[in-house]
């Protein structure tokens, strides 16, 4: 959100500035929730991996 569309809309600097922060406040939620997704999406990926290669040595060794 930019505070120059808020501005537009006549509102006052004090309001805008609560409007700006709030917004700020939900967009670095937001990040840390992507973040974290990121995280697990990573993790999830190491261990289809290690599963892979399990399998594939499996494979290898004739077992079933």
């Amino acid at each position: 959100m930019k505070r120059e569309f808020l501005e537009g809309l006549g509102l006052e600097k004090d309001v805008i500035d609560k409007i700006m922060e709030e917004n700020g406040n939900d967009i670095k939620a937001e990040k840390a929730k992507a973040t974290a997704k990121d995280e697990e999406i990573k993790t999830l990926k190491e261990q289809v991996n290690i599963a892979n290669k399990e399998i594939k040595f499996n494979k290898d060794m004739n077992y079933e």
